[in-house]
């Protein structure tokens, strides 16, 4: 599989958010990808009912052997140990790609081949901290803390589990792609393909 997404989920009390999600991955124009949904340590049978309902032979239902608090990081990582993916995508599950999302952030990568990375716009609807100012805000995709969400990076698989998820915490995202970018190249693309809803 070129794509592996993966989207955490815990007592998500209105499924039709994670429905939401799902959808818009299912409606990417580019199609080599598997999504993986994975409950924080224990089944939730309303959640594998949305994904058999569906019906997308790339969307798979998993349950993490253990709970990791409620936190994505954690999640993302222990299913990043059963995914083989070249690249991986981190999608929350209240949150969207839009249509051309795989086929940009992949060209990117393709085109600037010394980068492990891609990292596009975001349209955010909050919560932000404070100097960001009033949501919906566009994060444009400054690998660092407070600046950059899970969603607005593609990433290399071999890159990413070199450097694994830096916390199990509300900020492991822009703690772990400053880390990325530490050590990677990477390529931006100026153009909002995802929103944090």
């Amino acid at each position: 599989m070129l794509i592996s997404i993966i989207t955490p989920t815990w007592q998500r009390g209105n499924l039709d958010i994670l429905r939401r999600c799902l959808i818009s991955v299912m409606r990417q124009t580019y199609g080599n990808f598997e999504h993986i949904v994975a409950s924080d340590g224990g089944e939730e049978i309303a959640v594998h009912t949305v994904v058999n309902e569906l019906g997308d032979p790339r969307l798979h239902y998993y349950t993490t052997r253990k709970h990791h608090g409620g936190w994505g990081a954690g999640v993302r990582q222990e299913v990043m140990e059963i995914a083989l993916p070249r690249y991986f995508v981190f999608l929350d599950d209240d949150n969207i790609l839009f249509p051309t999302y795989l086929e940009k952030m992949l060209g990117a990568l393709r085109s600037a081949p010394q980068a492990r990375f891609a990292i596009c716009e975001e349209l955010h609807f909050g919560p932000l901290q404070p100097f960001h100012g009033p949501p919906p805000v566009v994060l444009s995709g400054v690998p660092k803390l407070y600046h950059i969400d899970t969603l607005q990076v593609m990433v290399e698989a071999k890159a990413m589990r070199e450097v694994g998820w830096v916390s199990n915490s509300y900020f492991a995202d822009g703690e772990t792609y400053a880390e990325l970018a530490r050590r990677y190249q990477y390529v931006n693309i100026p153009e909002c393909l995802c929103a944090h809803l």
